[in-house]
Order: structure tokens, then sequence, then C-alpha cells
């Protein structure tokens, strides 16, 4: 005796009743859900089975079927093509508030601006660069500056020689001064001062002075690498 074939359990194999429901499904799917109700009414899978007559089933079955992702991938690309002037919109709007990473990435797809370059050109600044933008500065500006790059200076010196001459950490030298953060006479002189000389530089002076050394000793590294090699 001949024994019918098993029925197929596949929902791809299964036939599809309400085809204009299946469609709309899968344009429903595939569009954000904030934007489901303003196209379709609704906005979860169970309010569109009511508007559209079908059991919950009958949706988890359409969604199992094989071409129903591709299609809805095909459906959610169409959808970002046509959004990309509002996404150009929103990332222009980004850039003018000041996103730094939006601004960033304006300028590279738009004008190959290339971020390694200009964090290579920060890297190389140099004293002299320095130096040419604090002359712009108004006089008081410059004091300010100079002041404040001396005493840095200067208590990098200290922790130098404290750790030179092994006299303990720099907080065990910090608390056998009691908090007395004054410098001595001797710290505020400038190390190049001619001997006799008891007037010290102004802080100006000596960290441009400084600054300007450093300038010549890495030209003259500079010009010795070049005859070694």
């Amino acid at each position: 005796m001949k024994k019918n074939p098993p029925k197929s359990t596949n929902e791809n194999d299964a036939e599809i009743k309400k085809v204009k429901a299946y469609n709309d499904y899968i344009e429903f799917y595939a569009l954000p859900a904030n934007e489901r109700a303003d196209v379709f009414g609704c906005k979860t899978q169970q309010q569109f089975a009511a508007k559209y007559d079908v059991h919950r089933s009958t949706l988890t079955g359409w969604g199992k079927r094989r071409e129903f992702i591709t299609k809805i991938k095909e459906k959610r690309d169409d959808w970002g093509k046509a959004e990309t002037g509002n996404v150009f919109a929103g990332w222009r709007n980004s850039c003018i508030k000041g996103n730094p990473h939006a601004i960033e990435l304006w300028l590279a797809y738009f004008l190959d601006w290339n971020k390694e370059q200009v964090i290579k050109h920060v890297q190389e600044f140099t004293k002299e660069d320095l130096v040419h933008l604090v002359k712009v500065l108004p006089d008081g500006d410059q004091q300010k500056f100079y002041d404040t790059i001396n005493t840095i200076i200067s208590k990098a010196r200290k922790i130098s020689e404290q750790r030179k001459s092994g006299n303990g950490s720099v907080g065990e030298q910090d608390e056998r001064r009691d908090g007395d953060n004054k410098p001595s006479q001797a710290d505020n002189l400038h190390e190049g001062q001619s001997a006799g000389n008891e007037v010290a530089e102004s802080p100006k002076e000596s960290v441009r002075n400084d600054m300007e050394r450093g300038k010549d000793e890495n030209h003259n590294e500079s010009a010795e690498g070049g005859r070694k090699e």
C-alpha cells in the first residue's frame, strides 16, 4: 500500500493567503518603531495583527520564511538611502554646535583631512614657537607666563637635586620644611649668572634664556648628528 508523504512543516512551503497583509508586514517590520504609527497607524505586532485580522502565530510564521529577512534588508537599505539627507542635516547641526567628533568626521569626509598629520604637527611644536606666541601677549600676561614657568622650573630643579643627593623622597623633604615653600635667594639666581653678580635675573629673562639655550643646544646636536652620519 502506497503511503502518502508527510505534510511539510516548513513555513516556506506554506501558501500565503493574505498577500497584502504579508507585504505590509514586511514594510512594517523594516521601519523604525517610531515611524510605524505614521505609516500603518499601529506600533506593535499585536496591533498590526488586529488591524489586518491575522493571528499572532501567522506573523511568527511569516517571520520564519527564508525570503522574509532578505526583503527586510532590501527595504531597510532603501529607507536608509532615502534618509541620508536628514542624516547629513543632523550631522551639520552637530558640527555647528561644536561637537568635536562630528567636526573631525566632516573634515575627513569632505576635505580629506588627516587627524594624524595635525597631531604630528603639534608634537613638533618648538621652544621658538612658544617664545613667538608669548611675545604677542600684553606685558602683564607675559610676566604671569614667565613667573609661572619659572616657579615650575625651580620646583623641578629642587626635586632633581634632592634625588641626586639621596636626601629622601620629595614627600619627606616637604614634611621637614613644615610647609615653608618660600624659595631661597640661591634658588632665585639663574645658573648662567657671572661671578660676583648678586642680582637675580627676572623670571621672564631667566626662563627666556633657558628656552633660547635649549633651542641652541638642539641645533648643535642636530648639526653634530649630521656630521657623524
